[in-house]
C-alpha cells in the first residue's frame, strides 16, 4: 500500500482507491488479485517440491558433463601506449612520436605516464590501463597472442600493426583453470534441484491449463458476448 500510494502520489487509501477507478481498476480488485497470486504461488511451490536424493556419482557426472562452466582461460590486465598514424601526420609522424615515447620508457619513466602523454588509444588518459582481458577476445589476433606469452610487468618490442604502432605491458595475468569438482559441488547439488523444481513447475502450469476454466473480460457483458458472437458468425 505504501508503494503504491507513493507511485500514484497520493495521501491515503482512499485517495488512491479514486484514482484507480478512474483507470478502470480499483483497490477491492487489486487487494484480490494479489491474494490470488499469493495462492497461486504457494500452490506452484507445493505442487512443485521435489524430493530427489543426489549422490556422489551424481555430481561428478554433472560436473564433467558442463566442465566448461567451471573452465576459466587465461586473463591478462594490460597497459596500452597506442600511436595512431591518422593522428600523427602518417607513418613517419607517428614513428617520430614513437621514439620520444620509447626513449622515456627505456629511461625508466612510468608506463601510464609515458602513456598518458603520447597515447591517443581509447585508455590513453586511464595511463593505458585496460582491465581483465580473456585469452582469445581481442580482435587482433597477434596483440592477443603476444600478452598471453607475456611474463607480468614485462613491455613488449614494438608493434605495428595496420594504422598504428603500440608498446604493451602485462600488468597482472592468471593462468587457465579448472575449479576444482570439491569447491562446486554444493553449488551443483543446488542447480540440480533447481532445474528439476522448474521442470516440475512447468508440468504443473501444463496440467492446470487442460484442466482449466478459462475467464475473459466479456463474460459479465451482454453486449460484448453479443458482439463477439456476431463477429464469429461473419468470419465463419
Amino acid at each position: 500500500m505504501a508503494r503504491l500510494r507513493g507511485e500514484a502520489k497520493t495521501a491515503s487509501a482512499r485517495e488512491l482507491d479514486l484514482k484507480l477507478q478512474k483507470d478502470g481498476t480499483s483497490l477491492d480488485q487489486l487487494r484480490k488479485t494479489f491474494g490470488t497470486q499469493q495462492l497461486a504461488m504457494q500452490y506452484l511451490a507445493t505442487e512443485s517440491e521435489v524430493h530427489v536424493e543426489l549422490g556422489r556419482v551424481d555430481l561428478l557426472k554433472y560436473y564433467h558433463e558442463n566442465i566448461e562452466k567451471f573452465t576459466h582461460p587465461a586473463q591478462v590486465k594490460w597497459q596500452e601506449l597506442r600511436i595512431s598514424f591518422d593522428k600523427n601526420g602518417g607513418r613517419n609522424g607517428a614513428i617520430g612520436k614513437l621514439n620520444q615515447a620509447v626513449t622515456e620508457l627505456q629511461q625508466g619513466k612510468d608506463f601510464a605516464e609515458v602513456a598518458r602523454k603520447y597515447s591517443d588509444g581509447a585508455t590513453a588518459s586511464n595511463g593505458g590501463h585496460w582491465e581483465w582481458t580473456r585469452q582469445g577476445s581481442l580482435a587482433d589476433s597477434k596483440v592477443d597472442q603476444l600478452l598471453f606469452s607475456m611474463k607480468k610487468g614485462q613491455i613488449s618490442a614494438v608493434v605495428e600493426s595496420p594504422g598504428h604502432f603500440q608498446v604493451l605491458k602485462v600488468t597482472d595475468r592468471k593462468d587457465a583453470s579448472v575449479t576444482p569438482f570439491e569447491q562446486v559441488q554444493q553449488n551443483i547439488q543446488s542447480e540440480i534441484i533447481k532445474k528439476k523444481r522448474k521442470e516440475k513447475t512447468a508440468q504443473v502450469i501444463e496440467r492446470l491449463k487442460e484442466s482449466a476454466d478459462i475467464e475473459t473480460i466479456f463474460d459479465n457483458d451482454p453486449e460484448l458476448k453479443k458482439a463477439m458472437r456476431d463477429f464469429g458468425k461473419f468470419n465463419k
